[in-house]
């Protein structure tokens, strides 16, 4: 399309602008209420999530600790699962599942470590 002096540029069609309308970050699956297989796609679609996180903490740790990175992808994946069963759309203040999800990874690590005296 080539645009001349005088012409304005085409403007697009906005369809809505009422929020109720548009659906939020992960209101098409009801993370809350997967069961089976489908629960364990969606975990294992996140691993990728779960380890790099562990590794972010295990790089903290002191070299001489005895704690390693599958420990902290475990307890990652039961911080998943808790976040999976918590998570709201409707009152997390805009924030999506995988923000909220690595909140929660991140602290289920820290708490274990905490525990174990790290």
């Amino acid at each position: 399309m080539k645009l001349e002096a005088g012409n304005p540029i085409p403007k697009k069609e906005i369809v809505s602008t009422e929020t109720e309308n548009v659906p939020a970050g992960n209101d098409f699956l009801d993370i809350k209420n997967l069961q089976g297989v489908e629960k364990e796609n969606f975990i294992l679609s996140h691993m990728t999530m779960i380890t790099g996180i562990a590794k972010e903490v295990a790089k903290k740790l002191p070299y001489d600790g005895n704690i390693n990175i599958e420990d902290l992808v475990q307890v990652g994946v039961m911080g998943l699962m808790k976040s999976m069963d918590r998570y709201d759309p409707k009152n997390s203040f805009g924030a999506s599942f995988s923000s909220y999800a690595q909140l929660r990874v991140r602290g289920a690590m820290l708490d274990m470590l905490r525990k174990e005296d790290f």
